[in-house]
């Protein structure tokens, strides 16, 4: 376990209990770390975004923002953020794309908070307990949601903190992207349907200029996520007056939002969507042209048109269901901006073919389909399976460090609790979590190794 991932806090650093999500606390391991009748907890309601209507330019990165070594990469951020979802994807993202990579993410997210750190504290005081012991080699900072409500009078405040954080990130050599916040989604006339995300757009050109003046990365989200909502009503994929919606309390999207979100992010920062490519030659039973994958053609079996063995570099990003929709939007191209797993074969007679991976029917399409070429990043069966099995380890082992730092590390004993064994306790528990965690980062790296498999083409 990389142990540098980790500090000790002071024994007289703590949190207010006030700050965990009562959602979920797990009461039973309070009570049993620190023999307490009961604790309390709430959960702040963070903030979200806003949008316009118009495309993010890509990040001035030259290549993907994320490197090979980034131990760790820091998520930091609000409630949108602490909602480990649009972070996930993120990960999955540079998990499956980079599964040689060296990398680990830690997901900084608190409810409620803004760029000045307000829910930890102070801003030195987030600063130097939750950021710096860490040692962040990379970080998005996506603050606004909450930031915004204090007004135009609050957007100096807002400017202030982004140029300190940047300054202090710069002392530590810690490469970092600015992201303007998320939109409100809302059914009133105004972008996105909400008159807030006007004030967000304020705030979100504030921290592009802010972004160029310190030269690093900016990714601007509001406007596109404005347009997907608007485009998806328009589009009937989205409610015009209701479900389904993006951001179903106005504020916090769910998955089809938080995908909405990583595909925005990802992109202004430079991600590449190759995944794979395979271009076959159905007349001449042979292999014409790969990328990312090794490619061979077998003996066929029964009425097959075309099998062989594929191996590939890379996993598809892993989509699960709850976040489908967000492939039927206008304005979005998911698939094709974060994930090319790509089937081509020319020269097949006419009709329509079933797509066979290791002996199971995967996706059907017809000949001139497959003359263009497919994308079979929801429709791989087995490979599919993997990586959603990959999505569900990562959540899970987001949750760990999120029980890690917010319920141990950070819980604080209460005064009227005269238990010396308390802080033992608490390292036992700490140590306990760390070794499950670094457990799930095992399995974490043997999910994202790409296996060989048998594909069969077969005529309906």
């Amino acid at each position: 376990m990389n142990k540098g991932l980790y500090v000790r806090l002071p024994e007289d650093q703590s949190v207010n209990n006030r700050l965990l999500k009562s959602s979920i606390l797990s009461i039973s391991l309070l009570a049993v770390l620190f023999n307490a009748q009961q604790f309390r907890a709430c959960a702040a309601a963070g903030s979200v975004s806003k949008a316009r209507a118009a495309e993010t330019a890509p990040a001035a990165t030259g290549a993907s923002f994320f490197r090979d070594g980034d131990v760790p990469i820091v998520l930091l951020g609000d409630s949108i953020t602490e909602q480990r979802e649009y972070t996930t994807f993120i990960e999955c993202y540079v998990l499956t794309h980079h599964p040689n990579w060296r990398v680990k993410f830690r997901n900084l997210g608190w409810s409620g908070d803004t760029m000045s750190f307000q829910r930890r504290v102070n801003f030195d005081t987030g600063l130097k307990r939750d950021i710096l012991p860490l040692h962040p080699v990379s970080m998005t900072i996506d603050f606004g949601m909450n930031d915004a409500r204090a007004g135009e009078q609050g957007l100096d405040r807002y400017v202030e903190h982004a140029r300190k954080l940047a300054s202090e990130l710069k002392k530590i050599n810690c490469r970092f992207a600015f992201i303007s916040s998320s939109p409100e989604e809302k059914y009133e006339d105004a972008p996105g349907g909400s008159h807030y995300n006007l004030m967000l757009e304020k705030y979100t050109d504030a921290l592009r200029a802010v972004a160029e003046q310190e030269g690093v990365p900016f990714v601007d989200q509001l406007h596109p996520f404005i347009k997907a909502i608007e485009s998806g009503r328009q589009a009937g994929v989205l409610g015009k007056d209701g479900a389904p919606r993006l951001v179903p309390d106005a504020v916090h999207p769910n998955w089809a939002g938080q995908l909405v979100m990583a595909d925005i992010i990802l992109k202004g920062l430079g991600a590449d969507p190759l995944v794979s490519e395979v271009v076959l030659d159905a007349k001449r039973k042979s292999v014409v042209s790969t990328r990312k994958c090794t490619v061979k053609t077998e003996k066929t079996e029964g009425n097959e048109i075309l099998r062989f063995s594929r191996l590939d570099e890379a996993l598809p990003m892993p989509i699960p269901e709850d976040a489908r929709v967000t492939l039927d939007i206008p304005s979005l191209s998911v698939l094709s901006d974060l994930s090319g797993y790509t089937l081509r074969i020319t020269n097949l007679p006419p009709g329509d073919y079933h797509i066979n991976i290791d002996g199971v029917k995967a996706a059907s399409h017809s000949a001139d389909q497959l003359e263009k070429g497919v994308n079979l990043t929801m429709e791989c069966g087995p490979i599919k399976t993997q990586a959603l099995e990959l999505f569900k380890s990562v959540i899970q082992k987001n949750d760990l460090f999120f029980d890690r730092w917010r319920k141990v590390q950070l819980f604080e004993v209460p005064k009227w609790l005269d238990d010396a064994n308390a802080e033992a306790s608490r390292q036992a528990e700490l140590r306990r979590l760390d070794s499950e965690i670094e457990k799930m980062e095992k399995q974490i790296d043997d999910l994202r190794r790409p296996k060989p498999h048998q594909f069969a083409i077969v005529p309906q």
